[in-house]
């Protein structure tokens, strides 16, 4: 059963990647990949979506209940998230600090009010789906391990090798860019340590230097 949880998780960060970055391109007036990673995958969401499944199969409560708890279950990720990719990575994946109702720019209530919505929308139009995919798909039981931990170790790896750490020294406790910019930034460290020609090297760091000059940090010296 950890092996179809797995492939749930990645179905639900993709969906919720699609969601995600749908809403921040049309706030944005232009394309937003959501999230910290390049690719279409937002985590978060597929925590939510498992954590939401599970509940969702607590034997004998109330529908009324199972609803309350699926809400601040996610409303309760959102907030660990903004938390550990703060204290882990030193960037702010979002902040509501200008919302209305918030607490600590983590959450606020606009957003709490979308992942209610998605709860009980979850419920009645995804849960039956997620059903009838666990009846369907058989998964060997002795694969539920490894699958486990290659997918705890691809995890941390994909987080940990754009730490800003490695890249960037600090002056404040957070890096002030948003995620789509530091992804930028991100790319453009990647070509520096590839560049083969000074002319090339000396365009990205200025390129680099720009987007670093009001961020309070700076590039390592070596990348």
């Amino acid at each position: 059963m950890i092996t179809i949880y797995i492939i749930e998780f990645f179905i639900f960060s993709f969906i919720g990647w699609i969601l995600d970055s749908s809403y921040r391109s049309i706030v944005s007036h232009k394309f937003v990949n959501a999230g910290y990673f390049r690719g279409p995958f937002c985590p978060i969401y597929g925590f939510g979506g498992v954590v939401l499944v599970l509940i969702f199969k607590i034997p004998g409560l109330q529908l009324v209940w199972l609803l309350i708890f699926a809400s601040l279950a996610l409303i309760l990720i959102e907030y660990l998230g903004s938390v550990i990719s703060e204290k882990l990575l030193k960037v702010k994946l979002w902040d509501y600090s200008k919302s209305t109702f918030n607490i600590g720019g983590r959450v606020d209530l606009l957003h709490s009010i979308y992942w209610i919505i998605l709860a009980v929308l979850f419920f009645y139009f995804i849960f039956p789906l997620v059903l009838t995919f666990e009846t369907k798909l058989l998964i060997p039981s002795y694969l539920d391990i490894p699958c486990l931990v290659v997918f705890v170790v691809g995890l941390v790896w994909l987080t940990l090798r754009k730490n800003p750490k490695r890249y960037l020294d600090f002056s404040e406790k957070i890096i002030n860019l948003t995620v789509a910019e530091y992804q930028t930034l991100y790319s453009d460290i990647k070509r520096l340590s590839k560049a083969k020609t000074l002319e090339i090297k000396n365009k990205i760091q200025v390129r680099i230097d720009q987007k670093l000059s009001n961020s309070g940090a700076k590039l390592k010296t070596k990348t």
